[in-house]
């Protein structure tokens, strides 16, 4: 449903856009075990902080990568 839209804006192949959620899902599945486990032993709550962290930290560096553009989208 987004896909399309998704691809026209960045000018990106339709199959990247949708083999970049297809890839999503697979990391995902991959790391549930693991977090699940995280989970059981720490707590939902450090669990989700330490994920929270990890995010931000990884944030800024994918934005400064060679080539990247702001996506921002708000006010359009």
């Amino acid at each position: 449903m987004l896909a399309t839209p998704i691809s026209a804006d960045t000018g990106w192949p339709l199959a990247w856009v949708v083999g970049g959620g297809s890839i999503g899902l697979l990391c995902s599945g991959i790391a549930a075990p693991f977090v699940g486990r995280m989970i059981d032993g720490f707590g939902g709550r450090q669990t989700m902080a330490a994920g929270s962290l990890l995010m931000g930290a990884a944030s800024p560096r994918s934005g400064r990568r060679p080539g990247s553009r702001p996506t921002c989208s708000a006010g359009r």
